[in-house]
């Protein structure tokens, strides 16, 4: 072996790239342990590099042995930090695959220099929203980070907040969190991410969050949503009773489910003072009760559909505007799924053209009503009695990562398996557009008309090893 490393580091660098893409890659399958290939290796990664070359750079770097110097661990922390914004500039695609496979890709960078997460924290660019990618590696402080967060985010008005940042803030110590949480309620489109973390400490301003949380198809925020509703004084409204009922109605028949079921109808008999033997007898003693809303049962996502069809044929939708819908959208949570490097939905690029406006609004009122193939949930059971629903982005042999959030994956080998199977559930919440007024549902739609053609894809490289995968994180 020795005689071939010293035959590749002869020839590495070459100066041409495509040789020495193929140079790099063997000499990291080859684990070499020379410090010399290692620095050449780190000089790749520029200001000037390509996103998927720097990409290739730290798959290597992370497989060569040799001892890692400061100078050359801060170059490989700010090439990670420049990534995102690389690929922004360039105005990239990223494949949906491109967060967890970084994320694996930090977590060998970090096994191999044990500097590398302090040096991240310490970069004097570490702070923004995109660099939320790389706080999961084992050892790397999450409060220092939690921290950094929200002082960049303290000094810019207009901070662009996501999933795994928020996430990230329940760190810290309630009383440090809660009250930034509680903040962006509603200004971010990640209502669902907030929720479990105000669960913590429900309160009474909380409780048409944690109703509306009773729509969701995760199983736990359903669960958690309930939790916290039970510690709050019950509210004897048809509104509470129907949101119950409709959450009832939609769990699914397995073991996990099961006692969700049973927690339900105990707080369902405590807001409306009687029992019934099931759902069904539910349902008719709510109609009789409640006959003025019994018309938000006949749809499994608990909407007025008639009501619907009459409000919008009367808004004025030639008054609508782009600018204003586009602040909605980010309220709205369209942002958080249809949009960046985690996005669970399609993108939205052309979406007005492509539907007409009456079908576009059924799909976001009702979102379990027309699942497309590609966007059906899967729901995992495993051995211990969990149940996790997303979307498979990655599946082989000894198991497979489920996306079950914006910024949430679940890795799930196959001896845990117990049951899999394909849903007709979307990721996507019923009642996203009940706080809007006519006049923001105008402007939503100005705001989907102006999104435009979908950029074409870039065709894939079909560059081998290390290279190729860099090039299918950016398709």
């Amino acid at each position: 072996m020795a005689p071939v490393l010293a035959a590749l580091r002869r020839v590495f660098t070459s100066k041409e790239p495509d040789l020495d893409r193929e140079l790099t890659r063997t000499l990291g399958l080859l684990e070499d342990d020379s410090p010399q290939t290692l620095q050449k290796v780190a000089g790749l990664l520029t200001t000037d590099s390509h996103p998927s070359d720097d990409i290739h750079a730290l798959i290597v770097i992370s497989r060569l042995k040799a001892s890692r110097t400061a100078a050359l661990t801060r170059r490989v922390a700010g090439a990670m930090l420049a990534l995102d914004e690389k690929v922004a500039k360039r105005k990239l695609n990223r494949d949906n695959n491109w967060a967890p496979r970084l994320r694996e890709l930090h977590r060998e960078l970090a096994a191999r220099d044990a500097g590398l997460n302090a040096a991240l924290l310490a970069h004097a660019e570490f702070g923004r929203a995109d660099h939320v990618l790389w706080v999961e590696a084992p050892g790397l402080d999450r409060r220092k980070a939690a921290e950094i967060f929200l002082a960049r985010a303290a000094k810019q008005a207009e901070f662009p907040w996501n999933a795994g940042l928020i996430q990230l803030l329940a760190e810290l110590p309630e009383e440090r969190s809660l009250p930034v949480l509680r903040k962006l309620w509603g200004q971010v489109g990640l209502d669902d991410v907030l929720l479990p973390l105000l669960a913590r400490q429900p309160r009474e301003e909380d409780r048409e969050r944690f109703l509306r949380g009773l729509t969701s198809p995760q199983l736990a925020l359903v669960r958690s949503s309930l939790s916290a509703l039970e510690k709050l004084p019950a509210r004897k409204s048809g509104e509470s009773i129907l949101a119950v009922l409709l959450a009832l109605r939609r769990l699914p028949s397995d073991r996990e489910a099961e006692r969700v079921r049973q927690q339900m109808a105990g707080y369902l008999a405590k807001l409306s003072g009687v029992t019934q033997p099931d759902v069904p007898a539910w349902v008719a003693w709510f109609r009789k009760t409640y006959p003025n809303l019994a018309g938000r049962l006949a749809d499994d996502d608990g909407v007025d559909v008639a009501g619907w069809a009459r409000r919008l044929d009367r808004v004025a939708w030639e008054r609508g505007d782009a600018a204003r819908g586009a602040r909605i959208y980010a309220r709205a949570a369209c942002a958080s799924c249809h949009s960046g490097a985690q996005a669970l939905g399609p993108d939205l690029a052309g979406v007005a053209g492509r539907f007409s406006r009456a079908d576009l609004f059924t799909a976001i009122l009702q979102p379990s009503k027309d699942v497309s193939t590609r966007y059906r949930t899967t729901s995992v059971t495993t051995a211990d009695g969990k149940i996790y629903q997303g979307i498979i982005i990655y599946e082989a042999v000894d198991g497979l990562l489920l996306q079950t959030g914006p910024a949430a994956t679940v890795r799930i080998a196959n001896r845990q398996i117990v049951e899999k199977r394909l849903t007709a559930a979307s990721l996507m919440p019923a009642g996203l557009l009940d706080s809007l007024k006519d006049e923001e549902l105008a402007d939503l739609y100005a705001y989907l008309r102006s999104l435009g053609a979908p950029r074409p894809r870039r065709r894939r490289c079909r560059k081998p090893g290390s290279f190729l995968l860099a090039r299918s994180l950016l398709p």
